[in-house]
């Protein structure tokens, strides 16, 4: 009966993050440069990881989640002491829809993909796939979505103002070369965090 139960929670949970996304499509409609951010993005791989059990995918988010989502996630509780890094209250002219949906999308990953790590193990194989995920989101972005935008942050920071140049410079050093610190960082954290539960071997599956 409790394995039963365990798979009706990722399936709802898998569910809601669907729900999640369609949201923010909703929230957003019109905007094409949607579909390159990290958020929804992510909470689609998870859907697919929860869907699925995948504890390989569910480490790939893990890792991913933690770096990119943390400090927006931070400012969302801090902005409700008046004390926010200004990510949230960049959101309110545009209604609560947006603001609230933010909010979620921001703060959801992380604790459902560490919930569902604890179930499943972490699976040593999450540095490549996040690594290589993330690479391409990032060139991905960078090449085909408009530098005003600044989608995923890739142009300049997330809280400034836009320099109108000097996209390729920040891009390499700010944005690939931190990303090529902070993800194998996040990955060591988590691996050893859960070294009595790892996954992944050959002889087991995702």
């Amino acid at each position: 009966m409790r394995k039963r139960s365990s798979g009706i929670s990722f399936r709802r949970l898998a569910a809601l993050s669907v729900f999640l996304v369609i949201m923010d499509i909703f929230a957003n409609w019109g905007d094409w440069t949607e579909v390159f951010w990290f958020c929804p993005l992510i909470t689609l791989l998870l859907a697919y990881a929860l869907f699925r059990r995948s504890a390989l995918f569910l480490s790939v988010c893990l890792v991913l989640s933690v770096p990119a989502q943390s400090l927006w996630a931070l400012d969302f509780v801090l902005e409700f002491f008046g004390r926010g890094m200004g990510r949230t209250a960049m959101l309110e002219p545009c209604g609560p829809l947006i603001y609230w949906g933010s909010a979620v999308i921001h703060t959801f990953v992380i604790p459902v993909s560490f919930w569902g790590v604890t179930r499943l193990g972490f699976d040593r194989r999450s540095l490549v796939w996040a690594v290589a995920c993330g690479a391409v989101l990032m060139v991905g972005t960078f090449l085909l979505t408009p530098a005003f935008k600044n989608v995923n942050c890739v142009f300049f920071p997330c809280d400034a103002d836009d320099p109108g140049g000097g996209y390729l410079r920040y891009f390499l050093t700010s944005v690939l070369l931190s990303w090529a610190v902070i993800v194998p960082l996040s990955y060591m954290v988590f691996r050893f965090l859960f070294r009595n539960n790892l996954s992944g071997f050959r002889n087991q599956g995702e």
